[in-house]
């Protein structure tokens, strides 16, 4: 079946549609040729705005793209007629007041997409059209209806994928679908293999892993989902994790990933080993809730509040994975102490929440920021709740409040939840504290019983991790070196501007503790190694979480886990 035809059965089936009691369809067909799926065509039926003028916004800036537009082609509207808008990521339909509108676009494998290949460091989440498999997530697909609201009941269609024989998994396939959805959303397909988890648990991957078994990733998906849904105290609701294996290299070890609804896409290099995945994969499962059901995010520059949807998300899953036996109280301290080393020695630390938003997409500390001090400020929230009431409560009920308020007011701010939340719960007026370290950037306080009697939260004379070269320039520059400064250990071991750098090996754990780096750089044709600290040459009081020498492992395990006061 051609896609000529695939689509024109989608706009027949979305105009009847209506009956079913959603405003807005979205019907999604494969584009095949031979037996690759190498493009998608899409068509939208909605009510236009009763004005008779409809502003539709197109895919521009997400996930560090910009201009995502570029990748759509063919878009045409039956019911009313598209012009140019304000700007090259709107267009204009004129039509009928409340005029059944159904729009009709294509996404090619050749598409222009955003210029120069990604954009900025992270995940490459463009649409993806390749011989054996094919994923695009909804914010680099979907127009979106300017005067809709997001939370508009909706529908998906995605049968024409079985008509043709594809394979395919999504978090459009089920009901309870809002306009919000759509847009947040995951569409993978081909030759995938797909994890029955159970209670409507679904892994789909593509590629093989040199140290995951496919039973590897069943048992400890499961896991995290049912002690999630036991911590939020909710039923077996769907969840769908989408993971592609990224070869960056032989040397390349990186995973990364994102939470669209109740979809989490992953990628991974093909050595990714368990223990370093799980704590992704919990992550992104743990957007299911937050902020998904805990509050909307702003409806503009929505990373001024990333402290609360990428920190709490941090806060919670480290919770659960001890909670669930996946974590000791060894592995906690060393992810809380390893986010406390990174906000404690950051250079954008007190930026404001307009700053940090400004530069989220463009730098990688403003990057970092959101998820460790939003971690923190969690933490903090956690340990205040419990002494206001003396012990009656923590921030586990908070959250627990906020999903019930955000259940009865589903366009309610998740900052404003939060507020209400602390003020009824325990009785605190914490926005101007809450805002002090946020909006304006204060720095968060940790007292140091905050997980006693694990240990205590204590400052440590720390050598802080500095490469001595702007990595970041450096790698934009072609791996060019740049940003060498006289007087620097780097310039003493004989690193200069100009040079090509052809082998550079850095962990996480370097920057908690430096230890001596080799880099090879290309000078006059030869290739000379390099040996220096990467640090500075002073220390500088840290804070870590340090469990007690005798530690009451037990007791431990549960106040880590939150299971008791």
């Amino acid at each position: 079946m051609t896609a000529r035809v695939l689509l024109f059965a989608a706009i027949a089936f979305l105009s009847g549609g209506a009956a079913r009691g959603e405003t807005v369809l979205w019907e999604i067909a494969p584009q095949v040729t031979g037996s690759a799926v190498t493009g998608l065509s899409f068509a939208l039926t909605f009510p236009g705005d009763a004005d008779g003028e409809t502003e539709l916004s197109l895919p521009d800036e997400w996930g560090g793209e910009s201009r995502l537009y570029l990748g759509l082609d063919s878009i045409e509207a039956s019911g009313g007629v598209l012009a140019p808008g304000n700007s090259p990521a709107q267009l204009r339909l004129t039509h009928a007041p409340g005029a059944d509108i159904t729009l009709t676009w294509q996404i090619p494998a050749a598409g222009d997409g955003p210029p120069d290949g990604k954009q900025g460091g992270g995940n490459d989440y463009r649409p993806v059209f390749a011989p054996d498999f094919f994923y695009v997530i909804g914010h680099t697909a979907f127009i979106r209806p300017d005067h809709i609201p997001g939370s508009t009941p909706a529908g998906a269609n995605l049968t024409a994928f079985a008509e043709a024989g594809i394979e395919v998994v999504s978090d459009l396939e089920h009901g309870g679908l809002t306009l919000d959805r759509l847009s947040e959303s995951t569409l993978f397909g081909g030759n995938i293999r797909i994890i029955d988890a159970g209670n409507g648990s679904r892994f789909a991957l593509t590629g093989t892993l040199e140290h995951i078994s496919d039973e590897d990733w069943r048992a400890a998906f499961q896991q995290i989902a049912e002690d999630q849904r036991a911590y939020w105290q909710t039923g077996h609701d769907a969840f769908l994790v989408t993971l592609l294996t990224i070869d960056k290299g032989p040397d390349a070890y990186s995973i990364g990933g994102t939470g669209l609804g109740d979809a989490f896409s992953l990628f991974v290099s093909p050595n990714m080993r368990l223990d370093t995945a799980l704590p992704i994969v919990a992550h992104e499962m743990m957007h299911s809730w937050v902020p998904a059901r805990i509050g909307r995010m702003p409806q503009e520059n929505e990373a001024t509040d990333y402290w609360l949807s990428e920190g709490f998300t941090n806060w919670t899953t480290w919770r659960n994975l001890v909670r669930g036996g996946l974590w000791t109280s060894q592995d906690f301290a060393a992810a809380f102490n390893k986010s406390l080393n990174a906000y404690d020695t950051s250079s954008v630390k007190n930026a404001s929440a307009a700053e940090a938003a400004a530069g989220f997409w463009a730098r990688r500390d403003y990057q970092d920021l959101p998820y460790d001090k939003g971690m923190l400020i969690a933490a903090w929230l956690n340990h205040e709740v419990s002494l206001r009431t003396n012990g009656a409560m923590d921030l586990d009920d908070i959250l627990l409040g906020m999903q019930s308020a955000a259940a009865a007011a589903p366009d309610a701010r998740a900052t404003d939840l939060l507020f209400a939340a602390l003020q009824t719960g325990a009785g605190w007026d914490a926005r101007a504290d809450i805002e002090a370290l946020t909006l304006a950037g204060g720095t968060v306080p940790l007292p140091a019983d905050l997980y006693a009697p694990c240990g205590t939260v204590s400052p440590v004379d720390t050598l802080i991790w500095k490469r001595g070269f702007d990595f970041e320039a450096t790698s934009a520059a072609g791996w060019i070196i740049q940003g060498v400064r006289p007087g620097t250990r780097a310039h003493e071991a004989g690193l200069r501007n100009g040079m090509m750098i052809t082998s550079w090996s850095e962990t996480s754990q370097d920057f908690q503790a430096p230890t001596e780096k080799t880099a090879e750089v290309n000078l006059a044709g030869e290739t000379v190694s390099l040996t220096w600290l990467p640090a500075t040459r002073e220390t500088t009081p840290v804070r870590r979480l340090q469990l007690a020498d005798d530690l009451p492992a037990e007791a431990c395990r549960i106040r880590l886990a939150g299971l008791s006061f």
